[in-house]
């Protein structure tokens, strides 16, 4: 089975009394804006083919059909297809399998082996293209205790500031666990994990509590439930009852974009089950009790697997992030979210809007992990304090991770000076408060840079060409970003200059070339990045005054990252791929996927496999869907 690319819209919609629903399947979206009313809601359906059989783009479902809604499942796991007695549409909702029929017995045998399978499904009976009967079937739920803590989290008192998001987070959360109990996948635990440590956070803020920041919390819950909210929606819509529910999405409002999620949800499993469970924050907190004797300003620290070597003393269940979609913040993480644009649906295939650059916001994760270890606090003076004497003393510090904790803090001085152009000797004069400012004005520059190394070495195995395109192409569909363009440039160089440390001082000129070099290839590529003529123009003609200082600067951070934060081991995992043979006439890279073709192959690293397949700057829907349903139902990672 295949993906035809021939494609339609599956539109329902009230009679023009408010009656009876009346659903079609029109071959293009303008036929259902003319036909539009208040009630109607439409999806896009994926047209399939056989060797004997393709779908229809136009369907009126007349005399009699009998229509039928089950999934998520991959469409060739269904016996009934096999031989195509009815017509067959996939979608991107959890009801992803449409099959239509005129035969109440075809019907049957469909919903028959959907019970069998406890997956859920619609019955719909249509005369003329009115519904007349709609039968609805969900296997039984297990049920526990998540409402006991909800109802708990709603009685507690809170801060005047709190009391209005808490109370919408717990309908909220109560309705995204009810609507996901009779899903497959694991929507459900998942919740209740993450409604667990919701839970935790809150804690620390109820009425009696001392802790003193209720507006971080209050942000911390505007991003929980805006998460929430379209999360639920993108999800959930279209499950049953269908009619009853609806997608903020409205492209796809009917049956909103689950397999989405679920693609979504095998790249954060993957994720989380190889550089989550690696545990590199704990692994890093163990730098604590090394001593030290390296001056790391001065000399490179011995060769040696740091985080690999630690033994971790306990195993703790990390949190699983809520992964949703949205236009709005895009490519996003935080300490309990990451999000993807809305655009990546159906533009997946593109490197633009590649899924690939989620190894970027879950980089940020762990490094924002790390940084919250590594930085003082920055209204405890004693630590600020213990951070000026640190620098002071122009000596190695105790322990390892003091030692990089100092190297870090002479970088952000040399960070500022290369800003404002101060010459050697000229740095402000460090106290508590002075180091204070820098730290705040710098921590955000710093991350970028850590976690442009961080993601680098892990994700892309240091491939320059393909770093470098991968990231451009997608800097490319941000607007208004040309005032930023010196920094995207900096990181970019800052990445690749892990290949170079030890150049010495040809280093950056090292990695400055090869960044150029794959910035021409890629503007000789229709459809560039617009930015990619003025990158180069930095890096040619403005080498000296503006961009080598500002590598220069963060060098140090680049070898904490470098030295310290990479493990061959655990990015052993991160890039792994059973699946795919080192030969095999047709096959892509080892893998036996053909583009737009349904077979059942397996898949264990979901990365691996977009890696591959993301191989255009021009975004196709059906190669994007096609994409979407092998990560969501070929992925299997017994890791």
């Amino acid at each position: 089975m295949h993906f035809t690319g021939e494609n339609a819209f599956l539109v329902l919609r009230r009679d023009s009394e408010g009656g009876l629903w009346i659903v079609s399947i029109v071959p293009d979206g303008q036929d259902a804006i003319a036909i539009w009313n208040a009630s109607t809601r439409l999806s896009p359906i994926f047209g399939v083919s056989t060797t004997d059989y393709k779908s229809p783009t136009n369907f009126d479902f007349s005399p009699k059909s009998h229509l039928v809604f089950l999934g998520p499942v991959h469409p060739e796991d269904i016996p009934a297809l096999v031989s195509i007695k009815c017509h067959v549409w996939l979608t991107l909702g959890l009801f992803n399998v449409v099959l239509a029929t005129a035969t109440e017995n075809e019907a049957h045998e469909v919903v028959k082996w959907a019970r069998n399978k406890h997956l859920p499904f619609e019955l719909w009976n249509v005369e003329d293209g009115q519904v007349t009967k709609m039968s609805t079937w969900s296997p039984p739920r297990l049920e526990n205790d998540w409402r006991e803590t909800l109802a708990s989290i709603w009685q507690s008192a809170f801060r005047d500031e709190l009391k209005e998001a808490v109370q919408e987070y717990c309908p909220l959360m109560a309705s995204a666990i009810s609507r996901s109990a009779g899903i497959p996948f694991g929507f459900s635990t998942e919740l209740v994990k993450l409604n667990e440590s919701v839970s935790e956070l809150l804690a620390a803020f109820r009425e009696d509590a001392t802790n003193d920041r209720p507006y971080w919390a209050l942000g911390q819950f505007l991003v929980i439930n805006a998460a929430l909210s379209r999360f639920s929606s993108q999800t959930f819509a279209g499950t049953t009852p269908i009619e009853s529910t609806e997608c903020h999405f409205w492209l796809h409002s009917l049956l909103g974009i689950g397999v989405a999620t679920i693609a979504f949800r095998n790249i954060r499993i993957f994720i989380q089950s190889t550089l989550g469970d690696a545990r590199i924050a704990d692994r890093f907190a163990a730098l604590k009790d090394r001593p030290n004797t390296v001056d790391l300003t001065l000399q490179f620290p011995p060769d040696e697997d740091y985080l690999g070597n630690v033994e971790l003393k306990s195993s703790e269940e990390v949190v699983p992030l809520l992964a949703y979609f949205s236009a709005r913040d895009g490519y996003r993480s935080t300490e309990l979210t990451v999000s993807a644009p809305l655009a990546a649906v159906s533009a997946c295939n593109s490197q633009r809007w590649s899924l690939l650059t989620l190894t970027h916001e879950f980089s940020h994760v762990v490094v924002r992990a790390i940084q919250a270890d590594l930085y003082p606090s920055f209204d405890d003076l004693r630590q600020l304090d213990q951070c000026v004497e640190l620098v002071a003393a122009r000596a190695p510090a105790r322990t390892t991770f003091d030692e990089i904790r100092r190297l870090l803090l002479f970088s952000i001085v040399k960070m500022d000076d290369a800003a404002a152009g101060r010459i050697a000797g000229e740095s402000v004069e460090l106290n508590p408060e002075s180091l204070k400012v820098l730290l705040q004005r710098w921590r955000q520059d710093v991350d970028e840079i850590m976690v442009h190394v961080f993601d680098f070495m892990y994700f892309y195995g240091q491939d320059v060409e393909r770093y470098v395109a991968g990231i451009w192409a997608s800097w490319g569909t941000i607007p208004n970003i040309s005032t930023r363009v010196l920094d995207y440039v900096v990181r970019s160089i800052c990445a690749v200059l892990t290949k170079h440390l030890r150049r010495g001082f040809m280093a950056e000129e090292t990695a400055r070339d090869q960044v150029r070099q794959a910035l021409k290839r890629l503007q000789l590529r229709d459809g560039a990045s617009q930015y990619v003529e003025q990158a180069l123009d930095y890096m040619t003609n403005q080498w000296e005054s503006l961009v080598r200082p500002r590598v220069l600067a963060r060098r140090q951070i680049v070898k904490i990252v470098n030295a310290y934060l990479f493990s061959e081991s655990i990015a052993t995992q991160v890039r792994g791929e059973a699946e795919i043979s080192s030969s095999g006439e047709g096959k892509k890279e080892g893998y036996p996927f053909k583009k737009h073709d349904l077979a059942i192959h397996r898949v264990t690293n979901p990365l691996h496999f977009a890696e591959i397949y993301t191989d255009t700057l021009t975004p196709d829907v059906t190669q994007s869907a096609w994409m979407l349903y092998v990560l969501a139902f070929c992925f299997n990672y017994n890791g």
